[in-house]
C-alpha cells in the first residue's frame, strides 16, 4: 500500500519538472550538455556547466547522469539529479555523430584519457 502512494508522488514529481524531464530521457552517454544550476532563492547566483555525459543512472526520482570536462587541465566530474529543485536549465549541445557512437552504457574509461582524446 505504502509503495503505492510512494510511485504515485514520485510519478507526480517527475511529471512536474515538463521541459527538463523531456530533455533528460532524449541524450545518451557520449553527448555534449550543457546545465544550468544554482539556488533557485537567489536567482542571481546561477552557474553552468558544459561537458561529456559519462554515465546515466534512470531510477525514477533518484536518476542521475554525470558530466566530465577538463578545466585548466584538470578532470572535473559534476553529478546531477534531473528531478532536483536546483537544475535551472538542461541543453543538450551536441549530439551523437553515426561515426562516433560510444558502444558502452558508462564512459567512464575517458577518465584515463588526455582532454585532446576525450574530447568529442
Amino acid at each position: 500500500m505504502t509503495n503505492v502512494i510512494i510511485q504515485q508522488l514520485e510519478k507526480e514529481k517527475i511529471e512536474l519538472s515538463g521541459k527538463i524531464s523531456s530533455t533528460f530521457n532524449s541524450f545518451r552517454p557520449g553527448e555534449l550538455v550543457k546545465v544550468t544550476f544554482g539556488s533557485s532563492s537567489a536567482k542571481g547566483k546561477r552557474q553552468s556547466f558544459q561537458g561529456v555525459c559519462i554515465a546515466i543512472r534512470h531510477r525514477g526520482i533518484s536518476s542521475s547522469f554525470t558530466l566530465r570536462n577538463h578545466l585548466s587541465g584538470e578532470g572535473v566530474e559534476y553529478t546531477f539529479y534531473p528531478y532536483s529543485t536546483q537544475i535551472a536549465d538542461l541543453q543538450i549541445i551536441e549530439q551523437n555523430k553515426p561515426k562516433k557512437d560510444y558502444r558502452r552504457a558508462k564512459l567512464y574509461y575517458l577518465r584515463e584519457r588526455t582532454p585532446k582524446e576525450s574530447s568529442i
